[in-house]
C-alpha cells in the first residue's frame, strides 16, 4: 500500500493532478490503520501522511491540512519506539507543518515548535552526514 501511495505522489509531483495526491492520501492513510506503532514503516508512513497534509495545504491553502498533519505527526512521533531510526525525519516534516502554519496564523508556539524540532534532528543525526547538514 505504502508503494501505491508512493507511486501516485510520483505521479502527482510530475503532473501536478489533485486526484493523484488523493489517492496518494488514501494509500497511506490505510497503510497507517494496518500497523502498529512498533512497526518499522509506522514512522515512515506517518510521515508521508504529514507529507500530504503539507503538499495538500500547499495546492489549497486550508490550514486545517496543517492542523491534521500535525496531529498526525505528532502523535506519530510520541507511539514511536525509543531510539527508532527515523525521527529525526518525521521532525523535519513536523517542523514544516509548523512553519507553514505560523506563516498562516502567526502563532510563535509554531514557530518555537519548528526551532525545537529541528534542534533535535540536529542533535540525534551523525556530525558531517548530509541529513545532519540539512
Amino acid at each position: 500500500m505504502k508503494k501505491l501511495a508512493v507511486a501516485y505522489a510520483q505521479c502527482y509531483l510530475h503532473q501536478k493532478n489533485l486526484g493523484d495526491l488523493e489517492q496518494a492520501h488514501k494509500y497511506d492513510k490505510a497503510a497507517l490503520e494496518l500497523i502498529s506503532s512498533d512497526h518499522p514503516a509506522f514512522l515512515k508512513i506517518s510521515e508521508g501522511l504529514g507529507q500530504f497534509y503539507c503538499a495538500h495545504f500547499k495546492r489549497l491553502g486550508n490550514v486545517e491540512d496543517l492542523n491534521e498533519g500535525i496531529d498526525v505527526l505528532h502523535g506519530a512521533v510520541k507511539r514511536s519506539p525509543e531510539g527508532h531510526h527515523d525521527p529525526p525525519e518525521a521532525w523535519w516534516c513536523l517542523s514544516i507543518l509548523y512553519v507553514h502554519r505560523f506563516k498562516s496564523e502567526g502563532n510563535k508556539k509554531d514557530i518555537e515548535g519548528a526551532i525545537s524540532l529541528r534542534n533535535l534532528a540536529v542533535q540525534k543525526t551523525s556530525l558531517g552526514t548530509s541529513e545532519h547538514l540539512i
